[in-house]
């Protein structure tokens, strides 16, 4: 498994997140188990012009490591 950072590319607001730490083994299982964990910016994580996608290391369980909710 790897982890992975998704982050929103445009600025959004209030009870929504703008990035997630997620553990998966692919990039497409991370923005799918992202879509499933969203506020008011909905299920935008697999849009890759709107959501980028980073690897940052590969051992561990599937599972959301942290997330950043805007809450207003």
């Amino acid at each position: 498994m790897r982890l992975w950072y998704l982050e929103v590319k445009e600025a959004i607001d209030y009870d929504s997140f703008d990035s997630m730490v997620i553990r998966a083994e692919t990039a497409q299982k991370a923005r799918e188990l992202a879509n499933q964990h969203y506020g008011q910016e909905g299920s935008i994580w697999t849009d890759s012009f709107k959501v980028s996608c980073q690897c940052l290391y590969e051992q561990g369980e599937e599972e959301i490591i942290i997330g950043s909710f805007n809450a207003g």
